[in-house]
């Protein structure tokens, strides 16, 4: 969260989909904006340095982030309008990532 005080949404997430790397685009999201169920953090494997070997790892977890952040599992009503729209973001940065994956 110390970063969203820095950046407005809109330069956080500039910065974010000029980002190569997924494994550091997951570690931003997810230190920035935790997603609001429980027991929905990154799994400890995405702070080992093996991870940035493993394609099918990443993929995985990259797999897992969409559900966590997809806009109709952060309903506007439930969690607010502002969050619904982070996640809709959120979302298009993580699809474009899982993308290379697809013959993984």
């Amino acid at each position: 969260r110390e970063m969203a005080k820095f950046f407005s949404d809109d330069a956080f997430f500039d910065h974010l989909q000029a980002m190569e790397s997924s494994v550091e685009v997951l570690r931003k999201i997810y230190t920035t904006f935790p997603p609001k169920k429980k027991h929905a953090g990154l799994p400890p494997e995405a702070f080992t340095s093996h991870i940035h070997k493993s394609r099918r790892m990443q993929k995985e977890i990259l797999k897992r982030a969409l559900v966590h952040y997809h806009p109709d599992r952060n309903s506007a009503k439930k969690y607010g309008r502002r969050w619904n729209e982070r996640c809709k973001k959120i979302t298009d940065i993580l699809l474009r990532h899982y993308s290379r994956f697809e013959n993984y």
